[in-house]
């Protein structure tokens, strides 16, 4: 894929739809998010944090500080965070998405697991092993009951654990 072209093209029509729909849509929200991932998948990590924290805004506007909007962006702002070693700040965005989650969804949701996981790695950046060991094992738990045994996500999850969590 070509990531600039694609990431230009999707700015210029960012800026239609904020013509169209008022610059406080949620749907410029979705867009926003979805640009911010081609620019973190680019390596352009402040450029991608601004956007989702321009959807964060945008969302919380639209629905408030308990919606599964701001989970998603959230869950973004600490996955970005963690791509650039700030640990700390990433656990924060992860736990707020994680409380939002649990509270709106089953506890059991494929997308608590998914926050459980960023999370668990942004303890191993602080070297809160037993911590990360125990979110990691509730987010398997949580894989186990809504996938297949042999489904990838399992696996590496697996892995994970083994690998990243041998305490120095």
């Amino acid at each position: 894929m070509n990531y600039p072209e694609v990431t230009e093209e999707a700015e210029y029509w960012l800026e239609v739809a904020k013509r169209v729909f008022g610059p406080s849509h949620p749907r410029i929200a979705t867009l926003l998010n979805e640009i911010g991932l081609l620019y973190k998948n680019q390596g352009k990590y402040s450029r991608a944090k601004e956007l989702v924290e321009e959807a964060l805004s945008i969302d919380k506007l639209s629905f408030g500080t308990e919606h599964l909007s701001v989970a998603r962006d959230l869950n973004n702002l600490g996955e970005l965070y963690m791509i650039e070693g700030e640990y700390k700040k990433a656990e924060g965005f992860f736990k707020e998405a994680i409380k939002i989650k649990e509270k709106l969804l089953d506890l059991d949701h494929l997308s608590v697991a998914i926050s459980l996981e960023g999370l668990a790695l942004a303890y191993l950046g602080q070297k809160r092993h037993k911590e990360a060991k125990r979110l990691y094992e509730r987010a398997i738990e949580i894989m186990e009951k809504r996938l297949t045994p042999n489904d990838p996500n399992i696996i590496r999850i697996k892995k994970e654990l083994g690998s990243k969590l041998k305490e120095p």
